[in-house]
């Protein structure tokens, strides 16, 4: 029976600045405060799964540095098993983030062992593929791994969630083993060649994208909610009005969050109602992880 999800991945170092504005092009300007944190894509998706009490596993890579050692520890803590965290020489992946006072972010990747993981480590994890009912995918890794990995899952019947981040192209292989597309409104853009700002730009992106894959699209607006269409009946859920502090990593909560929904054969609307209130927490606080709340916050909520 398969009891556990897996999410193969990206695992950053962050360093947070927190600063008033950006500065422009030859200015030096004063930053207020740095943060450190665990972070990646794949990492978040990972910590948030296992805060939210489903069996976790991670497949990536991180650099013999020390801050290899710290990323894996914090996955540890939240409860996600990293057997399948291969070390490699050299930097761990690394993400320079700005964060505006309205918690909005700029962000700058430095890809380092992310770029490292190889279909060798993806055929050493084989064993948790095959036991899999769920897998996450991101895009901070190589697109032919990522399409290998993705292949292998969906020979052994697991159901494929990709969150499409950062945007870039998708193999017509990949678009047919993806059961779940989530992606925010620029990544909607650039997949389907126009902007998509409006809710109601994001309903036609949603079914744009439909025909590509074998399952629901989901199209996340930030403060303007979310949507969703599953080849019959459209979707929408709005946003929750809290303060927002910081808004890293909060798409990597909501899409674990819809991984939660589908894993415990939840329909979308309350998938989408769960997702919503978990990264509503997660961006009331600093920093990504730290900030994913545990499945008692969603029930006290």
């Amino acid at each position: 029976m398969k009891e556990h999800i897996t999410v193969f991945g990206s695992l950053n170092y962050d360093l947070l600045v927190k600063q008033q504005r950006m500065p422009k092009i030859g200015e030096t300007f004063i930053g207020e405060e740095l943060v450190e944190m665990c972070g990646g894509k794949g990492a978040n998706q990972a910590a948030q799964s296992g805060k939210l009490k489903m069996k976790t596993y991670m497949i990536g890579k991180v650099g013999n540095d020390s801050y290899g050692d710290i990323m894996i520890n914090s996955l540890k803590e939240n409860n996600v098993d990293t057997t399948y965290i291969q070390k490699t020489n050299g930097r761990s992946g690394t993400a320079v983030v700005h964060i505006m006072p309205d918690g909005e972010y700029y962000s700058t990747i430095l890809k380092g062992a992310n770029f490292d993981i190889t279909t060798d480590d993806v055929d050493q994890a084989e064993e948790i593929i095959k036991n899999s009912k769920i897998m996450i995918f991101q895009l901070e890794n190589p697109t032919s791994v990522i399409e290998y990995a993705m292949t292998k899952a969906k020979e052994h019947g697991c159901y494929i969630i990709l969150n499409a981040a950062p945007a870039k192209k998708i193999t017509p292989n990949m678009y047919n083993c993806i059961d779940c597309l989530i992606v925010n409104e620029s990544e909607a853009s650039f997949y389907c060649s126009r902007e998509v700002n409006t809710i109601d730009e994001a309903k036609m992106a949603s079914q744009t994208l439909y025909k590509q894959i074998n399952g629901p699209v989901i199209v996340t607006l930030g403060k303007n909610g979310s949507v969703a269409f599953d080849g019959t009946n459209e979707y929408f859920q709005p946003a929750k009005e809290v303060k927002s502090v910081d808004t890293t990593g909060a798409g990597d909560a909501y899409t674990s969050a819809i991984a939660y929904g589908i894993f415990n054969n939840h329909d979308m609307q309350q998938s989408m109602e769960f997702a919503t209130n978990v990264s509503a927490i997660a961006v009331t606080k600093d920093g990504g992880q730290n900030s994913f709340p545990v499945l008692e916050d969603l029930m006290n909520l």
